[in-house]
């Protein structure tokens, strides 16, 4: 097992699940397992230092989480509203919705992000007017297509963009949002993803879930089910296959192996897999850099909207910041004492952003939240968290390459997993680590 992220955890701990006998070690080059998982104290309380949940309408992370004994401290976010900050001022998100995606036309008419035409494209989307489009569109495509350039620019792109740090036309359609395109082919896409949300009866279910003390909790829980199995340190230079089964150089020792899952980023797994044709396929997809800045401040220094749980900000804006999170009022675990936000930086065509100086960050930071926030006085504690090449980006037709290279290795005793080949977030993460540990005990066996 190479790749101790989420994905890689997951596998290795479903190949001891299945078959406590075998013989796993994982191999992680950094000093800690987890990859972008990752909580840590600040101001008196475990804050995550990236991804602060799961989404629960899938269910591989919930049910992860329920075979780790974690789903008795699942706690779900306050329910407050969010906001997109555009053209000066924050417009309430018009709810219902589906990842900006707006679904009923008098809420988007009343958060005032959009002109009546742009209301009347969501009428008649919902009249049935619409025509299928191709499956291996982007995102982009599909909503101009359907709801057109207002909707798109000022509701669904700053969603995604703070999902995905990518821009709808540059990601895939069924990769990145496969709800997207399980509704293109009705006649009317708005109608038909209401429809969806009503037969899985999650119109009103808390959309996202977390362990009370960060998703970090999950990390620790897969840890101590594995033990020594997982390697820190441990740097992986190649694995390749020989006559009796495959071979992994690890800090300059060869171990020989009869399987391996590779849970890593696509660049690190194209260096390891380079005596393979596949690997000039992995080394195309690229991955955007973000950083998360955290900072706590006294509650009579915020002037703004507190009863929020926070913001998203159009590229027009002419903001820096991509999103802010109230944490402390999105999570009423994080106590009241203090307002603790979560500034995002960095997405496509812009993540430069995310590798400035700590001092240019920390003034591009204050800046926005005295425009969006009238917050003037310095925080009370402060991070930044860097992530950097950690948001995959599917173009499309990911999914088709990716399946290339899953066939290209079928019968090598490798695997590939991870946020860089099926989809980012936790939950498909997980599946994504499941399916390889599952291929990999079938082809053992």
């Amino acid at each position: 097992m190479v790749g101790g992220g989420i994905a890689g955890l997951t596998a290795a701990h479903r190949l001891v699940t299945l078959d406590s006998d075998l013989d796993v070690d994982l191999f992680e080059r950094s000093d800690r397992s987890g990859g972008n998982i990752k909580t840590t104290e600040f101001a008196g309380h475990p804050v995550d230092e990236a991804a602060d949940a799961f989404l629960t309408r899938v269910p591989w992370a919930v049910d992860l989480c329920r075979e780790l004994g974690l789903d008795d401290r699942l706690v779900a976010p306050s329910g407050l509203p969010a906001s997109i900050w555009h053209e000066d001022a924050l417009h309430p998100i018009p709810t219902p919705n589906v990842l900006g995606v707006p679904l009923e036309p008098e809420a988007l008419a009343a958060s005032g992000l959009v002109s009546g035409a742009a209301v009347d494209s969501l009428r008649h989307d919902r009249a049935g007017n619409g025509r299928p489009v191709d499956h291996q569109d982007s995102i982009g495509t599909l909503i101009r297509g359907r709801l057109g350039d207002e909707i798109l620019e000022r509701l669904v792109d700053p969603l995604i963009g703070g999902i995905y740090a990518a821009h709808p036309d540059d990601v895939s359609l069924v990769t990145t949002v496969p709800q997207f395109a399980a509704a293109a082919d009705a006649p009317s896409f708005t109608r038909a993803l209401a429809e969806a949300q009503d037969r899985a009866g999650t119109a009103t279910e808390p959309v996202f879930a977390t362990p009370r003390g960060g998703v970090g909790q999950l990390v620790d829980a897969l840890e101590h089910r594995l033990g020594d199995r997982i390697h820190l340190n441990a740097v992986v230079e190649s694995v390749s296959a020989t006559s009796t089964g495959l071979a992994i150089e690890v800090d300059g020792r060869t171990q020989a192996a009869d399987a391996c899952v590779i849970a890593t980023p696509a660049e690190t797994a194209s260096r390891l897999l380079a005596s393979i044709p596949a690997a000039a396929t992995l080394a195309a997809v690229d991955a955007v850099s973000v950083s998360i800045i955290t900072l706590a401040f006294d509650r009579e220094a915020v002037d703004g909207p507190l009863e929020s749980s926070g913001f998203l900000v159009s590229r027009s804006s002419g903001l820096t910041m991509t999103a802010c999170s109230v944490a402390s009022a999105k999570w009423p675990h994080l106590g009241h004492d203090q307002v603790v936000l979560r500034v995002s930086v960095g997405r496509a065509g812009d993540d430069a952003i995310a590798a400035a100086s700590d001092a240019t960050l920390i003034d591009v930071i204050r800046r926005d939240l005295a425009t969006t926030l009238g917050i003037e006085r310095p925080p009370t504690d402060m991070r930044i968290s860097r992530w950097p090449h950690s948001f995959p980006r599917y173009r499309p037709g990911h999914l088709e390459r990716m399946a290339a290279v899953t066939s290209a290795l079928a019968g090598s005793g490798i695997a590939i997993a991870g946020a860089s080949t099926t989809g980012i977030g936790i939950p498909t993460c997980v599946k994504s680590g499941d399916a390889a540990a599952r291929r990999t005990y079938e082809l053992l066996r």
